[in-house]
């Protein structure tokens, strides 16, 4: 509908209504044209009506949600259920309904249906077998730290280990057999006694005559294995063999780990936070150390990432930029100390910065060396090229079918739409004629799909993009391909590429919050993370770092416990 913005702007013009006015000074007239529409220009409600038609596709889901804005239902007030389904109450009393029941956290609604217990009149076998399930479900949510959690609240409000947890939970109550489990990174923000907690669920699991396939680097979490499988010796193309593989207990751990060092810092000055309220919940007061690496920690539901993001950074960010972060914001009534920061960065594993044409190639801007790279061949410079003839995001190079994405859409009514390979370009994304131009070594397309380890390494690199790519090696991302699709990253991956997308340039007297970094990596890795966030912090920069893994205590120069 790109196209009908200039409609707009003409029928507003035949009307004599101002397209220079702001919208707040406009009469109705406006509003009738916007809405209804005018002559060519259809009207939003009609565009409106045709999206709502293909919701069943998640794109068009993402796109409604962000033009809308969203207010409390005044018929149910907000529970979402029907008037027939309020009429549910919980005990004889008739004082607790279903909708009031839903505004409990997990760990108060375990505590009043155990209380309730002895009132509840059990019916049948089967009612007394849905009691005992809800009551076990309620029981494992609140091991693995989800206590604190509203049974109203969104999921998107939630952090990414709070989500994983949620996800784990569904599965750790299953009651089937027979069945076979994959974990990737199930300790992903867990504390040692939720850990444990974990653990318990995974071998009730396995009581049921199941089978549990864990990826995972923490040590606590292999060293209560049965079996163990090593992979390495490091990752992407520099991995693939096993090292080891057999069973837990004749597998040799490394005796000593390399002892790391909190970096030296000349600055004692301090960030106070004072009453920070989010969630009807209100914290205590905490403080922050400027110039240095900051390490929160504490189990789950505590409000380290409610406190540190949803409020300390959100006030920054609006301090430098003028406005709000997109995510619930809490609040606070005094923040001193020495706030006046050039940049607030949170690197997480959000997914909604990123379109499906964020590749790795342009985070990094790698991109634009390897086409520079090309454009110097005999074969570019005879058919006169420009980087634009070598970017299937430009209508110089993109194959015509397809439009630059190597793949055609067949759209299903209700169903997953349908991707065929395109014909054309036969994947490839370029006009076959650019793809397939060689430096000697390899073609474009080749480029565009090798590890960039092996890529970068035949071609002659500017300082600037010398040092992004020693960071791609240090955050253990040399074996992505440039067109490797962020989407299609794990979230560890989307956190580091998306730390390397600020880095490039060089960060001074700026605030960065990281959200569970240690997402995938192995000890080895971890060190030399660890490396790079002691160079940011030789550069007058502050690190927050919201993990619960131990490593993370060696470097920090302040520690903050949430309890």
């Amino acid at each position: 509908f790109s196209g009908q913005h200039e409609k707009l702007i003409s029928e507003l013009k035949k009307s004599k209504v101002s397209v220079t006015k702001p919208i707040a000074e406009l009469g109705n007239e406006f509003w009738e044209i916007l809405y209804k529409g005018s002559g060519q220009y259809q009207g939003f409600t009609k565009y409106f009506n045709y999206l709502e038609r293909k919701k069943y596709k998640m794109n068009v889901r993402i796109f409604i949600r962000n033009i809308q804005k969203s207010s409390k239902c005044t018929d149910c007030n907000g529970v979402r259920l029907k008037r027939f389904s309020r009429q549910f109450f919980l005990d004889k009393s008739l004082k607790l309904a279903i909708p009031k029941m839903m505004t409990l956290s997990i760990r108060e609604c375990l505590e009043l249906v155990k209380d309730h217990q002895k009132d509840l009149f059990i019916v049948s076998k089967e009612a007394k077998k849905a009691y005992e399930k809800i009551v076990t479900i309620l029981e494992t949510a609140l091991n693995i730290g989800l206590g604190h959690l509203q049974l109203d609240r969104k999921s998107k409000t939630i952090s990414a280990g709070e989500y994983q947890r949620l996800l784990l939970l569904k599965y750790l109550s299953y009651e089937g057999t027979n069945s076979l489990f994959v974990f990737d990174e199930p300790s992903l923000g867990l504390a040692e006694s939720e850990m444990k907690a974990l653990h318990i669920g995974l071998k009730k699991l396995i009581k049921q005559n199941n089978t549990i396939i864990i990826i995972e680097h923490n040590d606590y979490l292999i060293k209560k294995s049965d079996y163990l499988v090593k992979v390495g010796p490091r990752a992407g193309h520099l991995g693939g063999e096993i090292i080891y593989s057999g069973a837990m207990k004749d597998f040799k751990f490394p005796r000593n780990k390399a002892k790391l060092v909190s970096p030296a810092i000349s600055s004692s000055k301090k960030i106070q936070v004072y009453n920070p309220e989010i969630y009807d919940k209100k914290f205590k007061d905490f403080k922050l150390l400027v110039g240095g690496i900051n390490l929160v920690t504490g189990s789950s539901g505590t409000g380290k990432t409610s406190c540190l993001i949803n409020i300390l950074a959100n006030e920054l960010y609006y301090n430098v930029y003028g406005e709000y972060l997109n995510i619930n914001k809490g609040t606070v009534r005094k923040i001193s100390g020495p706030t006046d920061f050039s940049d607030v960065i949170i690197v997480d594993a959000n997914l909604n910065r990123y379109t499906s044409r964020s590749t790795v190639g342009s985070m990094t801007e790698l991109f634009s060396v390897v086409r520079k790279h090309y454009i110097k061949t005999p074969s570019a410079k005879v058919l006169g090229l420009k980087d634009g003839h070598l970017s299937y995001n430009s209508a110089l190079g993109s194959c015509p079918k397809c439009e630059g994405k190597g793949a055609l859409t067949i759209e299903m009514q209700f169903l997953d739409d349908i991707k065929l390979e395109c014909e054309d370009c036969n994947g490839k994304k370029l006009k076959s004629i650019y793809a397939d131009i060689t430096d000697g070594k390899r073609t474009v397309h080749e480029a565009y799909t090798s590890p960039l380890a092996d890529v970068v390494a035949d071609i002659k690199l500017t300082p600037k993009f010398q040092r992004i790519f020693e960071y791609l090696k240090i955050l253990n991302l040399d074996y992505l391909s440039l067109d490797r699709q962020i989407n299609s990253l794990s979230g560890g991956e989307i956190q580091r590429i998306y730390l390397l997308n600020k880095i490039q340039k060089n960060l001074e007297n700026s605030i960065i919050f990281f959200e569970n970094i240690s997402f995938g990596l192995s000890d080895k890795e971890l060190i030399d993370l660890c490396g790079l966030l002691k160079n940011l912090i030789l550069k007058n920069n502050t690190i927050v770092l919201l993990d619960q893994n131990p490593r993370f205590r060696e470097i920090a120069n302040h520690i903050i416990e949430f309890k």
